[in-house]
C-alpha cells in the first residue's frame, strides 16, 4: 500500500520560501529550540520499578547500571565527532536533530537515514521533496519510504522519522504530517509584500525627493484641472499657467507620503504568525534577553 505525498513540489517551494524570507522561519527556529532544548541524552529506566522496592532503592539500582548507557552515548557522540580526523566534516547529532525538527515544522515531516558500516554510525538528512511515497503494511503502519534518488525503499527500521501534527483532518496525510507554516501562509505573504515591495517603493519615492509634471495649454481646455482631481497625494502638482517661453509651467513638491499604517500592518502580520504558532508576544518582541531562564519565567506567568 502506497500513500503519495499530498504536499506537492510547488507547495513545498512555497513553504520553503516563507521559511527563508519571513518571520515564519524565525518562529520555526524558535519552536525547534524549545522542542530540542540543550540536547538529548539516553536515560535509564526500570521496567518494573516496584520490584526493586521504594524510590530510594530504585534510584540506587538505576545508578548501579548507568554504565549500560555508555555504548549508546558513544554512538551519539560519534556522529559529527570533530576529534575524528579519519572522516570529513559532518554535522553533530544535535545539529541534525534540530534540523529534523525544523523540517517537520516547515514541511510537516522529515527523516534521517541511519547507516551503519565499517566506518561507523551515520545519519543522513532526507528532505521532504525527496520523500515521494510512504509504503504501509496491511495494518497501515509505516514500513518504508520510496524516493526518486534511490532504487530501493528505505525501511522504517533505518529511519528516524519526524512529523508535526501527525494526526490531522487533512486527506491522505497519514505519516505525512501537516506543516505549521501552512497556517501562516497569508500573514507571511502579507509580510513579504510589505517588506519586499511596498517598503521598496516608498523608499524609492523618498530617495527621488520630489516629482514634477508639465502640461501644455491646448485649445483653452483646462486639462490640468481635470488631471489634478485624479492625482494621488504626494505624486505631483501640475498647472496650466502660461510660461512666457514654452507655454508650459512646471511645479515640484517634496514627497511626504505617510507609511505609518504600512509599518503597523507589518507588525500585525508578525503578530498573526505568533498567534498561529501559539507563542506569547513577549517572547518575540521583548527587549530583554531571551534565554532559558527568562523563557521559564514568561511561560510560568502566562
Amino acid at each position: 500500500m502506497q500513500w503519495k505525498n499530498t504536499t506537492q513540489a510547488m507547495d513545498l517551494y512555497v513553504l520553503e520560501e516563507l521559511y527563508l524570507n519571513s518571520p515564519a522561519g524565525t518562529i520555526v527556529d524558535f519552536i525547534s529550540w524549545l522542542i530540542y532544548g540543550r540536547g538529548i541524552k539516553p536515560i535509564l529506566k526500570l521496567r518494573n520499578p516496584k520490584k526493586w522496592g521504594d524510590e530510594k532503592a530504585q534510584l540506587e539500582q538505576i545508578k548501579a547500571n548507568e554504565g549500560l548507557l555508555d555504548p549508546l552515548i558513544d554512538i551519539d557522540n560519534s556522529v559529527g565527532n570533530s576529534d575524528d580526523d579519519s572522516i570529513g566534516h559532518e554535522h553533530t547529532l544535535k545539529q541534525k536533530l534540530q534540523g529534523l525538527c525544523k523540517m517537520a515544522l516547515t514541511f510537516g515531516k522529515g527523516a534521517l537515514i541511519r547507516i551503519v558500516d565499517d566506518e561507523g554510525y551515520f545519519l543522513i538528512p532526507f528532505h521532504p521533496k525527496d520523500m515521494t511515497f510512504n509504503i504501509l503494511d496491511e495494518k497501515q503502519r509505516l514500513r518504508a519510504i520510496l524516493t526518486p534518488i534511490h532504487d530501493e525503499p528505505y525501511e522504517a527500521k533505518d529511519l528516524i522519522y519526524a512529523e508535526y501534527n501527525a494526526v490531522n483532518p487533512k486527506h491522505n496525510s497519514l505519516y505525512h504530517g501537516m506543516a505549521l507554516i501552512h497556517r501562516m501562509i497569508d500573514p507571511a505573504r502579507t509580510y513579504r509584500r510589505i517588506v519586499g515591495t511596498d517598503f521598496r517603493l516608498i523608499a524609492k519615492k523618498r530617495w527621488q525627493d520630489n516629482y514634477w509634471a508639465a502640461i501644455a495649454k491646448r485649445d483653452g481646455k483646462k486639462d490640468a484641472a481635470n488631471i489634478m482631481k485624479k492625482i494621488a497625494k504626494g505624486d505631483s502638482i501640475v498647472t496650466e499657467e502660461n510660461d512666457p517661453d514654452k507655454d508650459v509651467k512646471i511645479h515640484t513638491i517634496p514627497n511626504k507620503s505617510d507609511s505609518s499604517d504600512i509599518i503597523e500592518m507589518k507588525r500585525d502580520s508578525v503578530r498573526d504568525m505568533l498567534q498561529i504558532a501559539g507563542i506569547p508576544e513577549p517572547l518575540f518582541f521583548s527587549e530583554k534577553s531571551s534565554n532559558y531562564a527568562t523563557l521559564i519565567g514568561f511561560t510560568t506567568v502566562i
